[in-house]
């Protein structure tokens, strides 16, 4: 197995089998399987596939809170900032960092 990405004790790993290349997570502190990704037809998209969940893993791990949840959390503030950049256009500092928070959401 060739390992691809390690992060808080969980790695990527490609795997070999008989259908060709797959994908798997793997807890490292008991060696056990977490996911299993075959790539069947198209690797590249197994691939992208296996990094997705590995990343949404790894969000979870260090953020305590999963991917939905953090999106949540995400509208919630973007509603928020919208809202005091219509409350105080008058001030400058709300003004110019809510509008650059609103920004880097689209």
């Amino acid at each position: 197995m060739k390992t691809i990405h390690t992060a808080r004790n969980i790695s990527l790993q490609e795997t070999k089998n008989v259908k060709g290349v797959g994908y798997s997570i793997i807890d490292d502190q008991t060696d056990r399987y977490m996911v299993h990704i075959l790539g069947i037809k198209d690797n590249e998209v197994c691939k992208s596939n296996a990094n997705l969940v590995f990343e949404a893993f790894n969000v979870a791990n260090e953020t305590g809170f999963t991917p939905r949840q953090l999106l949540e959390q995400r509208n919630e503030l973007l509603e928020f900032a919208i809202e005091m950049v219509k409350r105080y256009p008058n001030s400058p500092w709300i003004y110019e960092q809510g509008n650059k928070a609103i920004q880097k959401t689209k």
